[in-house]
């Protein structure tokens, strides 16, 4: 029924449906037909299909080989893994990233051999600021060795944390990877741009500007954008985008969007006692980003008062 329901593009239904399923084999009691899960590899989404087969035929022979309670444990997890993955997709189409991503990790600590899930929650979890995402980037491509993207995106998530020692030996094997395997070969030209943005490591780059880190935020904030026009209240979402641009010196952007958050839910103020909790979270939240950026200023001009009243030169020449 949830895949009927979400061919249909019915996706509150299959949404329901999926939930309620996950809670029925969460009861150890609850009768479990082993075969009925096949039909999810081709049924729901071809370009991403939770793959099932390889663990579930290696539980069946557990089965028949005497191992009953193993055997059906591991086939029940693979049932609530398969069904939070589902969920993940039906809430991300929804904009519910957030939930999506918490589904996600269910599936995934469910399920840990699923290069799929691994890759979709290392991707998730970097665009919502969670530096574990550096650790989950690695089991992924533990899981999926001869995935070049992948790879280039941990590279990039590598030289944005300032992860410097790993990065090496990461270029080192996606080369390896593209002059062994001729279909990659495309890909060292990939990695060559995506190195020569890297300027801090540049030593003729004589000013902090680092066009490869605004290029990595900026992506981020076009995705969380459309995750915020589904849901359009998600305060997570809402602080997650003022991180990003605080962090990019946009000021005029934060405002922006708080202005147009306010101006779309301010009218019901009065009765919706959770937004009037949002609107004071986001309140808080400015007031000690703004605090913190007010103190970095009071710093930057004080040095430049020193500069310019030539206190400094006199210092230098006793």
């Amino acid at each position: 029924m949830g895949f009927i329901h979400s061919r249909l593009g019915n996706h509150k239904e299959a949404l329901d449906v999926f939930t309620t399923a996950l809670e029925v084999f969460k009861n150890p009691d609850t009768y479990v037909d082993p075969w009925c899960i096949y039909p999810a590899e081709t049924d729901y989404d071809p370009k991403n299909n939770f793959i099932l087969s390889k663990p579930l035929n290696a539980a069946l022979l557990m089965l028949c080989q005497g191992n009953e309670d193993k055997a059906l444990r591991n086939i029940r997890n693979l049932y609530q893994a398969a069904m939070c993955y589902y969920v993940s997709i039906l809430y991300e189409k929804k904009g519910q990233i957030y939930n999506s991503v918490e589904a996600l990790t269910k599936s995934h600590n469910l399920y840990p051999e699923s290069g799929l899930v691994t890759m979709q929650v290392a991707k998730r979890l970097a665009i919502l600021g969670f530096k574990e995402s550096l650790m989950m980037y690695k089991r992924a491509i533990k899981l999926l060795p001869l995935d070049i993207d992948l790879r280039i995106e941990y590279i990039r998530l590598l030289y944005l944390y300032q992860v410097d020692r790993e990065l090496p030996e990461e270029i080192k094997n996606v080369l390896q990877i593209a002059k062994t395997v001729s279909k990659f070969k495309e890909k060292t030209a990939t990695l060559n741009d995506v190195m020569n943005g890297f300027k801090r490591y540049h030593a003729s780059q004589n000013f902090s500007h680092d066009s490869d880190k605004e290029k990595i935020l900026n992506e981020w904030v076009e995705i969380l954008f459309a995750y915020l026009r589904k849901d359009p209240k998600s305060l997570k979402l809402v602080l997650r985008i003022i991180d990003i641009w605080y962090e990019l010196g946009r000021v005029d952007k934060v405002f922006e969007i708080i202005d147009d958050y306010i101006g779309k839910y301010s009218e019901k103020r009065n009765t919706d006692n959770t937004l009037v909790s949002a609107f004071d979270k986001i309140s808080k939240h400015l007031k000690t980003v703004c605090n913190y950026q007010a103190e970095t200023f009071k710093h930057k001009l004080e040095r430049l008062e020193y500069f310019t009243t030539n206190k400094e030169l006199q210092a230098v020449n006793g």
